[in-house]
């Protein structure tokens, strides 16, 4: 097993037994799950949105994690590198779309190169990294790589790559409604409100025990709450951190806490003056006070952040190269950088579907304060945060964002927010060492120097203030106490599973 495929096994969750009065108007198999963030991309495949298909038991990939952190086959039964720059996968046989069509070769290569195409295709499989999709033969498909990829089966375990029949692509979007292979079949989509699930009877795996799911999406984080105490809803994903601690004594639900690749940021536009300028980043770092948020807005359920990576991962490193807080050394870059803080009107985002944000950003702007610099903070969920972090068009934003979305190592993630052309690079970084950095990262076989040289990059990152990253999360979720075989992986895609059930 390799480094990467170690850790992520080391640090799946385990299953979870669960049990509680039944929701309110919910049949003995019909469940309800609230999600926490909006579709905000009308399900288009090279969006985030792909992650609520996965984690509606819907959509699947080529590739999987199975419990144990290894990569296992799911729509693909096996994969052979054929040389340094290729791979063959095997189509899974006898494999219907849930609109009764077959999956094939031509469907999967069809679907892969739809993303592919994409105007922002997903992060780890874009024209820079997949050179060409062919069709083999009917249940055999290629896939080309301009330079060796030793990892490229775990990046087809990613949702932006999962497979959906032809009738999904339509000239007016993606129809989520019957084209996928999953466990659950979406029966009726309410735009911006819920999935209805329904049980799909002709699924190639096991049968799911659950008959229908309301998978509902709720922004809010009080609300989401009040679905949970009140009974209307069994799974809750998102727990807001202030609320976990009661929610515990409440002898008819579980609160579940799993610690995640995942990091609360500061993203700044490294594009627009005056942080363009090193030092100003810099000073944003040193004024910023961690603790007081782990502590604080995230009631202990994070901890302070070291870098873009969290601990335990083979590409982080230690507690000695954290950033202090020194409000006096923040202030003195600042006159270095000839910027009076006075006159420094920082702008400061934050999206409501997690709700710790709104209130980090309020920490933030009194800690900003304190070195003489005024914040404005701006409030809106996540689809009306999004396009401004797109086009640019801010100064700073606050960001929870996984390292190692797309498969257990984090090249797609350094990719995307970090390089140049980087289909996820909200904070306009350019730096062609970066790059560089990067790509010579990813052609290296061993595991081991690979990872260290990961390690250099983090480090970089940080030194530079690319960003100014905050705390490592943890995920919390509740949920009643009939809950049975919640297993959420740690790279969060499989929740809706045909394992999950109801007591």
């Amino acid at each position: 097993m390799s480094r990467s495929s170690l850790w992520l096994a080391c640090a799946v969750a385990w299953p979870i037994t669960l049990a509680m009065p039944q929701a309110a108007n919910a049949g003995p198999k019909d469940m309800v799950v609230v999600h926490y963030r909006l579709p905000a991309s009308a399900y288009a495949m090279e969006t985030a949105d792909t992650y609520v298909l996965m984690r509606a038991g819907c959509l699947e990939t080529l590739t999987k994690y199975a419990k144990d952190g290894r990569l296992a086959p799911s729509l693909a039964e096996s994969w052979t590198q054929i040389d340094d720059n290729s791979w063959d996968f095997k189509i899974r046989p006898n494999v219907k779309f849930q609109d009764g069509t077959s999956l094939n070769a031509e469907a999967v290569a069809a679907s892969l190169n739809h993303v592919l195409k994409a105007t922002t295709p997903p992060r780890g499989f874009t024209p820079a990294e997949i050179s060409s999709i062919t069709i083999v033969d009917s249940m055999t498909l290629r896939i080309s790589t301009p330079t060796a990829v030793q990892l490229l089966p775990y990046r087809l375990a990613g949702p932006s790559t999962g497979i959906l029949s032809q009738a999904a692509y339509r000239p007016d979007g993606i129809n989520i409604i019957g084209t996928c292979t999953g466990p659950f079949t979406i029966a009726k989509e309410n735009p911006k409100q819920s999935l209805q699930l329904v049980r799909n009877d002709n699924y190639w795996g096991n049968k799911a025990k659950l008959t229908s799911i309301d998978f509902r999406f709720i922004s809010d984080g009080g609300t989401r709450v009040a679905q949970l105490r009140s009974g209307e809803a069994h799974l809750v994903m998102g727990i807001p951190a202030a609320n976990a601690q009661t929610l515990k004594s409440n002898k008819n639900l579980r609160v579940v806490t799993t610690t995640l690749p995942r990091t609360t940021k500061l993203v700044v536009n490294n594009s627009r003056e005056p942080y363009k300028d090193v030092r100003v980043r810099q000073a944003l770092q040193y004024a910023i006070n961690r603790d007081e948020i782990a502590m604080g807005v995230f009631e202990g359920f994070a901890t302070p952040a070291i870098g873009p990576f969290g601990p335990g991962q083979p590409w982080s490193y230690g507690d000695e190269r954290a950033i202090p807080y020194d409000p006096e050394k923040a202030k003195t870059l600042l006159k270095e950088a000839g910027v009076d803080p006075a006159k420094l009107k920082l702008e400061l985002m934050a999206y409501t579907d997690r709700a710790e944000l709104p209130v980090l950003a309020t920490v933030i702007q009194a800690q900003l304060k304190k070195i003489g610099v005024n914040a404005d903070v701006k409030v809106a969920n996540w689809p009306a945060i999004e396009p401004n972090f797109r086009a640019g068009t801010f100064d700073t934003g606050l960001l929870s964002r996984s390292a190692v979305t797309d498969m257990s190592d984090p090249s797609g993630y350094l990719i995307a927010d970090y390089s140049c052309d980087g289909s996820y690079n909200l904070g306009k970084v350019c730096d062609p060492k970066i790059d560089k950095d990067i790509k010579d990262a990813m052609a290296i076989k061993d595991d081991a120097e690979r990872n260290k040289r990961y390690r250099a990059i983090a480090e970089e990152l940080q030194a530079k203030a690319v960003a100014v990253y905050l705390v490592h999360e943890q995920q919390i979720d509740g949920m009643s106490q009939r809950v049975r075989n919640f297993d959420l992986d740690q790279l969060g895609y499989y929740l809706v599973t045909e394992e999950l059930d109801l007591e």
